[in-house]
């Protein structure tokens, strides 16, 4: 099935287009935003704005969603899944925001504070992030396994 899913503001839902049936199908009714399709395009992870929580559901709407991060006070935003489908990196936001790796079967571990918006290499590898560590507001390299880090951009006013 291929389409696209889209959420924005607190009033969103995610919908799902068959561009083969032209069929429009509402995969969410209770406001989710942030919904991001999984590499294989099984799969939605979105913002579950009622409990601050992330969840993960078919993208056919066959089964029931499946909560991936525990709830807690600070919203989640599911950002980029590894190539492998296997690993979410989301932004957190609370107040520090900070980027967290999420593998599936696996406890949330840290990956970058005072940052968001990570972004994995196509090959999974590396993860590229937006921080004001610089002062400004900048785009940064890290490796997923956290070796190194490297500004790749230089914020303009």
């Amino acid at each position: 099935m291929a389409g696209d899913a889209k959420g924005v503001g607190a009033d969103a839902d995610t919908w799902v287009y068959a561009l083969a049936s032209g069929s429009l199908s509402r995969l969410t009714f209770d406001g989710r935003a942030y919904s991001l399709w999984s590499p294989d395009g099984r799969r939605i992870a979105s913002q579950d704005p009622r409990r601050a929580s992330l969840v993960v559901k078919p993208a056919d709407g066959a089964r029931a969603e499946e909560n991936l991060f525990p709830p807690g006070p600070d919203p989640l935003l599911p950002s980029s899944w590894s190539p492998d489908g296997r690993t979410l990196a989301l932004t957190r936001l609370g107040p520090v925001t900070e980027i967290q790796l999420l593998t599936l079967g696996e406890k949330p571990r840290p990956f970058e504070t005072d940052a968001s918006t990570p972004a994995f290499s196509p090959d999974g590898r590396w993860i590229a992030y937006q921080s004001p560590a610089s002062g400004a507001s900048d785009v940064y390299v890290r490796a997923v396994d956290g070796e190194g880090k490297w500004q790749i951009s230089t914020a303009r006013t």
